[in-house]
């Protein structure tokens, strides 16, 4: 791989752990909006979704910095663009269940009991990230071929 195609794939594991950190925060804040379905005070379910976006935003961008320098980056950088895990559907349910695995295998640990939310926001964070670099990996090779 050249200089500049490995550059085009950092850029594609940015992209990718970029689009997981947005989808994390909207998927907080519906979340804790579907959580508040039914209380009386409309604006105290709207406050809570706020706030669970504002937290998201604090707290996912930490998340995702060790996820992007362990897992998307090797990935993209070392995965060739025809492994069948490149394929966005794959991808996407590959690391749904890898992150439902690794927050199940946290959550055993004593004192530590995860909300059943939170697998359900870290499986759609996984599934956005996932897909969105196989996605642009996929698009880059056609790309690539259309430029010989």
């Amino acid at each position: 791989m050249s200089a500049r195609g490995s550059f085009r794939r950092v850029g594609i594991s940015v992209a990718a752990a970029v689009a997981g950190t947005v989808a994390g925060i909207f998927a907080a804040g519906l979340l804790s909006a579907f959580h508040s379905v039914g209380s009386p005070d409309a604006r105290r379910t709207e406050g809570e979704a706020i706030g669970a976006m504002i937290y998201g935003a604090l707290f996912i961008p930490w998340y995702m910095l060790p996820v992007w320098l362990f897992v998307l980056l090797p990935l993209c950088l070392f995965l060739p663009s025809t492994a069948a895990v490149c394929r966005p559907s794959v991808a996407a349910a590959c690391g749904a269940f890898t992150a439902v695995l690794v927050v199940a295998a946290v959550s055993s640990l004593p004192d530590s009991h995860m909300p059943l939310a939170f697998y359900a926001l870290t499986a759609a964070i996984a599934a956005v990230s996932c897909y969105t670099g196989a996605a642009l990996i996929q698009s880059s090779a056609r790309s690539n071929l259309n430029d010989i």
